[in-house]
């Protein structure tokens, strides 16, 4: 398995919130109110993204 670094990697909120709805994150926090998570994730002042067979995955401070 190749691994690859990058610290330019952006996630939409869409795909945020459909990764938050599919996991238990989503009952804690704002995946009805889009604008209020895009707040989130922008003011995050660590965030870690990952691809495993096409799901996509994001762990930061705020989840």
């Amino acid at each position: 398995m190749k691994i690859e670094y990058r610290d330019d990697a952006e996630i939409t909120v869409e795909v945020a919130i459909d990764l938050y709805k599919k996991s238990t994150l989503g009952k804690r926090r704002p995946i009805d109110r889009p604008e209020i998570f895009a707040g989130m994730l922008k003011n995050a002042n660590l965030t870690i993204s990952g691809k495993i067979m096409g799901d996509t995955i994001r762990i930061s401070p705020f989840s």
